[in-house]
């Protein structure tokens, strides 16, 4: 991670105010139904998340964590192998619509205003995020566009010849951009609902991203100044 992009978002983050620290801010834990009760007396949630290796780790051992957690999870949530890459810019995270591919944004590294193992959790949430959209998006829209006729030829595993979802034709029955913009925040929370009730112990990471999200939208609202209210005219 270097060290001018760093300190640039270090202190863009620094400089927003924060009318609610980080401990004092909640948000609604029931939100994903996932009985977390039951998932603590199976294995305790500091178990799950504390992936990170006591003390300070270094910058090296951090990236090598994610990297590690990433492949790991890449098997086991998307049931394949992707392509995983990291980017340091704030909001970079997305995943292709064939699935084969995810970028991760890092950025949430640099907030030294929550816990380490905190930032840890967000960006295993962003990776896991993206992955349930390989693992439930991808096959959906695959289904689509072949339904729709759009498709060409393709090998499966045993080397056969098979039809396959040509995604170069994905603005034919995606056509408009805020129709696109809606659609993926319904998706958001639908890969997110459906990745929870079949693997609900990542449901702690999932509730550091939501929470963390929430509180930046809230020191940033909070920021913006007051429009003044027109004066009447009469």
């Amino acid at each position: 991670m270097r060290d001018n992009l760093r300190l640039e978002h270090s202190s863009k983050l620094n400089s927003e105010p924060i009318p609610i620290l980080w401990d004092d801010f909640k948000v609604d834990e029931s939100y994903y139904e996932v009985d977390k009760v039951d998932l603590d007396k199976f294995l305790p949630r500091e178990k799950r998340t504390s992936f990170l290796p006591p003390g300070k780790p270094s910058d090296k051992m951090i990236l090598k964590t994610v990297i590690r957690f990433a492949a790991i999870n890449s098997k086991h949530l998307a049931k394949k192998i992707v392509n995983i890459e990291f980017a340091e810019k704030e909001g970079a995270s997305y995943a292709s619509l064939k699935g084969d591919t995810i970028s991760v944004s890092l950025s949430p590294f640099f907030d030294h205003r929550i816990p380490l193992q905190v930032r840890f959790n967000i960006v295993a949430g962003l990776i896991d995020h993206e992955l349930f959209h390989c693992r439930y998006t991808t096959p959906e829209l695959a289904e689509i566009l072949k339904q729709n006729g759009h498709h060409t030829s393709g090998l499966n595993k045993m080397g056969k010849q098979i039809l396959v979802a040509d995604f170069s034709r994905i603005d034919q029955i995606l056509p408009n951009a805020l129709f696109k913009e809606i659609l993926n925040i319904l998706e958001d929370f639908r890969i997110e609902k459906i990745g929870l009730r079949e693997y609900p112990g990542y449901v702690f990471f999932f509730d550091d991203l939501r929470r963390y999200a929430a509180w930046r939208r809230n020191n940033i609202m909070s920021s913006k100044p007051k429009k003044a209210l027109p004066a009447d005219s009469t």
